[in-house]
């Protein structure tokens, strides 16, 4: 038995793909995008889809890093504690941005509530960088809270022509001063 072409290995993903989501997958893909290109993005779909999963917090706790409930942390260990966490993602190579917004408790707070209780793939996709932060949800109060403190002008500008109805909040520093110190992949990484 011959083995399938790319083409028809492509097409086989893109199905299976189909098939785990109950037909609800949207992708883009560019029609010059070589064949080798599409066949490992339909595989780590099709893997992503397939699991094994588990979460952030399993992974940074099998790194040895403690994950204490946020009530038991102290105002004095608060910052260790949260760029242990920061730098552990960082080792599973989840880059946080977008969070000079929030104080270290609350980020800390939605680190541990939310974000690190996330599915994930439990085989990891080398080279692959994930990036999160308490913005990427789309509500409409992180959309406020992303052009009230990281949205430049031109953004603000293009967001009022495109949401002429939608009150655009004024615009601020941040409160904290952590984004410029988060670990960034790449050989310059912190």
């Amino acid at each position: 038995m011959a083995m399938p072409s790319r083409k028809e290995r492509i097409r086989e993903l893109k199905q299976r793909a189909g098939e785990l989501s109950a037909g609800k997958v949207e992708s883009w893909t560019a029609d010059d995008m070589p064949d080798e290109q599409a066949l490992q993005f339909w595989s780590r779909v099709v893997a992503f889809e397939e699991g094994p999963f588990t979460t952030n917090f399993q992974q940074l706790t099998e790194l040895g890093i403690d994950l204490p409930e946020p009530s038991s942390v102290t105002d004095d260990t608060l910052s260790a504690t949260l760029w242990a966490v920061i730098h552990g993602l960082a080792q599973l190579r989840v880059c946080l941005e977008d969070t000079d917004h929030l104080s270290d408790r609350e980020l800390y707070e939605w680190l541990w509530t939310d974000l690190l209780r996330e599915e994930v793939p439990a085989a990891a996709d080398e080279g692959a960088v994930g990036h999160a932060g308490p913005l990427m949800g789309g509500s409409e109060e992180a959309t406020a809270i992303y052009l009230r403190y990281y949205a430049d002008d031109t953004f603000r500008q293009n967001w009022l022509r495109d949401f002429p109805d939608t009150p655009l909040p004024p615009q601020q520093e941040p409160p904290h001063d952590r984004d410029r110190l988060l670990p960034r992949p790449g050989p310059d990484s912190r």
